[in-house]
């Protein structure tokens, strides 16, 4: 850290501020809820398989 100068050092606390506060957040809201409990209802367990609909009116789908 020889060659740190003033704007550098400011950099890297702004950084370190921020990466801190983003932690912080995550672990916040993460925390105390599982998402995987949620009582949300499923608008619609029967979806079709996509394709799309080619300039001549035709669908074309790729097949795995």
């Amino acid at each position: 850290m020889i060659f740190m100068n003033k704007r550098n050092k400011r950099i890297l606390i702004y950084v370190g501020f921020f990466v801190l506060l983003l932690g912080a957040f995550y672990l916040l809201l993460f925390r105390d809820y599982d998402f995987s409990k949620s009582n949300l209802m499923v608008r619609n367990d029967n979806v079709q398989d996509f394709s799309f609909i080619n300039q001549d009116g035709k669908k074309s789908h790729k097949e795995k």
